[in-house]
């Protein structure tokens, strides 16, 4: 082979593998978007976690309550502020606690659900403006919704 056969070779060659490229690049991907906010406050696991953290305040608003009955004086009322405070405190771990929890759970299972449905990606929209415009036929959020809490029903 002379110089110009391997050269032309060589460009058709690399013509085909830049076409197979663009091909490739321009195929479209499986995508979609949830709403957060709503795939969130649809969890029944949220709810449940919910119901306790309400159970947690008002058994802590008792025992407070009941404190500050027998408060007569300075170190008494010392002693009313400070277990408010410590309760206080507690209640704020326990509410982040749940909800670290309950969105670990939710990204488990929408990752689950986008492996298993073929997605290439799932975009999350916070209402923030990460995500200012999107096809409303590319929002699975209701199917998110009915597939964490079946997933969450049958632990």
């Amino acid at each position: 082979m002379n110089k110009n056969s391997i050269t032309v070779l060589l460009s058709v060659v690399l013509s085909i593998i830049f076409c197979f490229i663009i091909i490739l690049w321009k195929v479209p991907k499986k995508q979609a978007y949830i709403e957060n906010y709503k795939v969130y406050e649809s969890f029944k696991a949220k709810k449940e976690l919910e119901a306790q953290l309400l159970n947690l305040k008002s058994a802590n608003k008792m025992r407070l309550d009941s404190i500050r009955l027998l408060v007569k004086d300075e170190q008494t009322e010392l002693y009313y502020r400070q277990q408010a405070l410590r309760i206080e405190q507690e209640e704020e771990e326990m509410a982040l606690k749940y909800s670290t929890q309950i969105w670990n759970q939710l990204n488990s299972y929408v990752q689950e659900y986008g492996k298993a449905n073929g997605y290439d990606f799932i975009q999350g929209a916070t209402g923030s403006g990460s995500m200012m415009y999107a096809r409303e036929d590319l929002d699975i959020t209701d199917e998110i919704i009915e597939y964490v809490n079946e997933k969450y029903e049958d632990q």
